[in-house]
């Protein structure tokens, strides 16, 4: 089996065999790239572990806290409606934000814990995302990191807290095009958890009631 985890953001193959799971969108229903229920039935017979990203508008973590909580109350609303109970889902920072935006996306990334609970709240995004996160302590179990954003005059530089490592090259598969991600850790947020780690996250902080939406339904290939 390929070391590499795969993701996409339209439409799915009929199998990942030959690759160890993926990861897929979750908090906007609707949209091309959105997990549907067919999907997660497919996923689910087959036994593919999934971890699970959210992304808006490429700057949408700039939005801060507020945004964040917004964002976390989206994909827990998705995750009830998908019969899902999340390990980890990582917030995309698609972007390099420079010194003055940082902290205006760990604001949004803390916003995001505050409503899934901190140890399923992570982050995509380049090395220095993930340094400035995990120097917060907003990641507990490392990030998601993408080649694109992560050159330093023209070195690539590789966090020590990424758990995935997205690259730029592409696969085809079955006709959807897919990215490549190496695995730098046995546990990268997947569902099920693979032997040894917590297999149910930790309740959420409370939610209002005006958002409330009951959970824990978990995914649990057959």
């Amino acid at each position: 089996m390929a070391p590499y985890v795969l993701d996409w953001s339209n439409g799915y193959p009929s199998d990942l065999k030959g690759y160890v799971g993926a990861v897929r969108y979750i908090g906007s229903p609707g949209h091309a790239k959105n997990l549907t229920k067919p999907e997660v039935a497919q996923w689910r017979a087959q036994g593919v572990p999934l971890s699970f990203v959210h992304e808006q508008d490429a700057g949408w973590m700039l939005g801060g806290h507020s945004r964040g909580q917004s964002a976390g109350l989206a994909v827990h609303k998705d995750a009830v409606e998908l019969g899902l109970t999340p390990r980890g889902v990582f917030a995309a920072c698609d972007f390099k934000p420079s010194a003055a935006q940082m902290p205006l996306v760990l604001a949004c990334l803390k916003g995001f814990g505050e409503i899934l609970g901190h140890d399923v709240a992570s982050i995509y995004g380049s090395a220095s995302v993930l340094n400035a996160a995990h120097a917060a302590g907003l990641l507990p179990h490392g990030g998601w990191q993408i080649v694109a954003w992560s050159y330093v005059n023209g070195k690539l530089v590789v966090s020590p807290h990424a758990v995935l490592l997205q690259h730029t090259q592409q696969i085809t598969l079955h006709g959807v095009k897919c990215d490549l991600n190496t695995i730098n850790a046995k546990d990268w947020r997947q569902s099920p958890a693979p032997s040894g780690a917590t297999p149910v996250p930790p309740a959420p902080a409370p939610i209002p009631k005006r958002h409330y939406y009951p959970h824990r339904f978990a995914y649990t290939p057959r």
